[in-house]
């Protein structure tokens, strides 16, 4: 009902105020910008006329990212979607609720339920696995321990993988979430640890790319030392 991607069926709630929400699994967090509600399929009393979408990540506190007012917005047309945006929020949340505080409420019949058929919101997911180290498109030289952070936001971690071109590589199951790779070949690398949450699930960081580049020649490598004191005024 209301989350099942169908218009078939419909969320109905015998009381003129009242909420719905909606976790993301896998400790997956979004920054919904866009969500659509569609009519269900009779009673426009029961359209809601008021309402603010609110974000969380603890399921107590919410916080605003729409509010809208307006009677009868769908016209009485039934299972007609009405798309509503909120380009404003940017901050990723892993629930959100549809917080209903009036119906249309024009017939006695039908004015002490809130109803609609289906709810869908839109955005960019932010994964609570965050690579802090290296940077995106860092470069090494061979021989360099690559050091890899990683950092879990909200999540109760017992222990952090580190993965390189879809190898493990190791495992460390306290904060601060270190590894240092000392074995990474001159290559493209992509990198993107999983943390192993404590109801069994896993959260996987988003990729990052890096690189170690072939070794530098004698004469490029006197080259590049003559280039930097050059820039430095040296002569």
């Amino acid at each position: 009902m209301a989350f099942d991607d169908s218009s078939a069926t419909k969320w109905n709630l015998g009381s003129p105020q009242g909420w719905i929400a909606y976790q993301f699994g896998g400790g997956q967090r979004w920054a919904i910008t866009n969500y659509t509600i569609t009519s269900a399929n009779d009673a426009t009393a029961r359209d809601p006329k008021t309402w603010t979408l609110e974000g969380s990540d603890d399921g107590s506190s919410w916080t605003v990212v729409d509010s809208r007012s307006g009677a009868n917005m769908w016209g009485g047309e039934r299972f007609k979607t009405l798309t509503f945006s909120c380009p404003g929020n940017r901050t990723p949340y892993g629930r959100y609720r549809l917080n209903i505080t009036a119906n249309n409420g024009i017939d006695e019949y039908s004015q002490n339920n809130i109803q609609f058929s289906e709810v869908e919101m839109f955005g960019d997911a932010r994964s609570p696995v965050i690579v802090t180290a290296p940077l995106f498109g860092a470069e090494f030289e061979p021989g360099t321990p690559i050091d890899i952070v990683a950092t879990a936001q909200g999540l109760a971690v017992t222990n952090m993988s580190f993965y390189a071109n879809g190898a493990w590589l190791g495992d460390k199951a306290t904060a601060p979430y270190t590894f240092s790779w000392l074995t990474a070949g001159v290559r493209p690398h992509l990198s993107n640890p999983v943390a192993w949450i404590d109801d069994g699930s896993t959260v996987t960081s988003a990729v990052v790319s890096m690189s170690v580049r072939p070794p530098l020649s004698a004469w490029a490598r006197k080259l590049q030392i003559t280039f930097a004191g050059y820039n430095r005024g040296e002569s």
